[in-house]
């Protein structure tokens, strides 16, 4: 099945097909408005709106609160939404030298290019079963398994050390300084040696909300744009942590890029959720056919996709909750259902850097994913 980037009617099998999107439109690597879903997303946010940006996160929570401390390899996450399942693989390092992995990454199918592959696929059995004259070789074609070339979001996520800001008016942080070509990082090839911190760069944020607390501890957060320093970057985290004596914060660096591949499943399996596949072979993939860790298939990557902020600020709305009208964003309901709400479990706690890493590798990739599903 094979997409071919242009928005018109193609002959193909005796008939005509109405390909909705160009490879731009699909899997854009510059996020603007446009991608946000429209202005209905931006005024009236709802999590059941899986047409938003901001819509259909809910699914996420689970698998945050599933999140236990300690390296893990590699695992998948599977999400239900947007009428189609997705499978979200995860890779974490093994080991402090970093020998099985770089930083916290991730790839996921595209939800787009999965629906429009489930589309066709259901169309096809639908019309090999009613068909009449159908040869022997098309007649079980509805039990083998579909495959959608196209693009795969794939994203890292980088955070610095924690920093004591109890005593800060302005909130500056340090931001890991990321290379397109190669681990943050500084590994070395003994086992028991913790690497060493990459090279950071203080920022000044002037959101001022990020600084007021109520209730009393909690955790914030903000995505926001990085300065042009910032290499290999699509957004900035600003996390903070607050109880009634002590605030904690870290500053955060993701980089998401389009990878070359295809999304996949087998109609036939007991779980049928499409698959995410970096490669360029038309095969079915075996568990030990993922990549080794973020830049080991980088030949297939885009460059780095840029936000704005404008798109930003739409994945992660204000919730309105409790009855005194406090608000906190989609992003902060997640982070708050963790021990990341605890600024002394943040400061003294080897695993606050990887669940945050985690949480916010798994949001950014998620609403990645969901782009462009208005176009289907």
């Amino acid at each position: 099945m094979l997409f071919v980037p242009s928005l018109t009617w193609w002959n193909a099998g005796g008939t005509e097909f109405y390909l909705r999107g160009t490879a731009d439109q699909l899997w854009p690597t510059s996020l603007t408005y446009n991608h946000t879903g429209g202005d209905d997303c931006l005024q009236n946010t709802s999590p059941e709106k899986v047409w938003c940006v901001n819509g259909g996160y809910l699914p996420l929570l689970g698998h945050v609160a599933a999140h236990t401390s300690g390296p893990k390899g590699t695992w998948d996450n599977y999400i239900s939404d947007r009428e189609v399942e997705r499978a979200m693989s995860i890779g974490e390092p093994l080991d402090t030298s970093g020998l099985t992995g770089t930083e916290i990454w991730a790839f996921v199918s595209h939800a787009a290019t999965a629906w429009l592959a489930l589309d066709n696929t259901q169309k096809w059995n639908i019309a090999s079963n009613l068909a009449e004259g159908v040869p022997s070789k098309y007649k079980y074609m509805g039990t083998i398994s579909t495959f959608a070339n196209g693009s795969v979001p794939v994203v890292r996520a980088v955070c610095g050390p924690v920093q004591d800001i109890t005593t800060q008016r302005s909130l500056e942080l340090q931001f890991p300084l990321l290379d397109p070509d190669k681990p943050w990082w500084n590994y070395t090839a003994s086992l028991d040696v913790q690497p060493a911190w990459g090279p950071l760069l203080n920022f000044s944020i002037t959101d001022e909300s990020l600084m007021s607390f109520s209730p009393t501890q909690q955790a914030r957060a903000r995505w926001i744009v990085l300065p042009s320093e910032f290499t290999a970057t699509s957004a900035g985290l600003v996390f903070v942590s607050r109880n009634s004596s002590h605030t904690v914060g870290r500053g955060c660096t993701v980089d998401s890029r389009w990878a070359q591949g295809w999304v996949w499943t087998a109609p036939s399996a007991l779980i049928k959720p499409f698959y995410p596949h970096i490669g360029e072979d038309y095969i079915v993939p075996m568990a030990d056919d993922r990549p080794n860790n973020f830049f080991s298939r980088k030949s297939l990557y885009t460059s780095t996709i840029q936000a704005n902020q404008v798109w930003l600020d739409a994945t992660s709305p204000l919730l309105s909750l409790g009855a005194n009208g406090y608000q906190m964003s989609t992003f902060e309901s997640l982070l708050n259902t963790t021990l990341l709400r605890n600024p002394q479990w943040v400061a003294t706690d080897s695993q606050a850097r990887r669940l945050l890493e985690y949480v916010s590798i798994s949001l950014f990739l998620f609403f990645l994913a969901s782009c462009c599903l208005l176009l289907v």
